[in-house]
């Protein structure tokens, strides 16, 4: 964490007083808690939204297989069902991000073993990349998002604005440029998944 960080920088000084280190460790403690707090609820935020997404998308596609099974059609269902899963897919993909869990980047982290310089490197260069890969896809989808409402693009049967769309990637990729940069792999030794499960641990869950 960059305070945390900071923090540190700005205390080292005075550590050759007993309660000047004192005030350090508490600081430390505290932001690190703070931290994992933080993480926690990111990462809750996006698993609640893509379960509720999931929920009513299947609700849809059921409604539709009852509907067409009596003879009856429910239009609505298929944008409903349309409309979650495009969410879904771009809220999931944020998560993804966030946590490092594409297969590419796990496969190559394998690969470079614990605590090499090389590990290291593709630490910052994963962390350099995903942020700005995340970064360039929030502006493209908050451009869309405002694009869509000076030239609304509305639904035949919801009649809503199709920009809300947009909402799910932005949420999505939010979040995970703020988990990244609550652990920058040269600052914190703990990861994005370290912190969350030791938040979870700390709430007895």
């Amino acid at each position: 964490m960059i305070v945390q960080y900071f923090s540190g920088s700005c205390l080292c000084v005075a550590l050759r007083f007993p309660a000047a280190a004192i005030l350090k460790e508490t600081i430390m403690t505290h932001a690190s808690s703070v931290r994992r707090v933080v993480l926690l609820s990111l990462s809750r935020v996006q698993v609640l939204i893509c379960h509720a997404l999931l929920t009513l998308m299947i609700l849809a596609i059921t409604a539709q297989i009852v509907g067409r099974s009596i003879g009856f059609s429910i239009d609505v269902t298929e944008e409903v069902a349309r409309f979650s899963f495009i969410a879904v897919v771009f809220v999931a993909a944020g998560y993804t991000s966030m946590h490092g869990d594409h297969l590419a980047i796990t496969f190559a982290l394998d690969k470079a073993g614990e605590g090499t310089f090389l590990r290291k490197l593709l630490n910052t260069l994963i962390f350099v990349f995903t942020v700005g890969f995340d970064a360039v896809f929030l502006y493209l989808c908050i451009y869309g998002l405002l694009d869509g409402f000076a030239w609304p693009n509305v639904s035949p049967v919801l009649g809503m604005n199709v920009a809300y769309l947009y909402l799910a990637p932005v949420i999505g990729f939010s979040c995970s440029i703020v988990a990244r940069l609550l652990t920058f792999a040269p600052i914190q030794k703990s990861t994005i998944d370290d912190d969350v499960h030791a938040a979870e641990q700390e709430a007895g869950l």
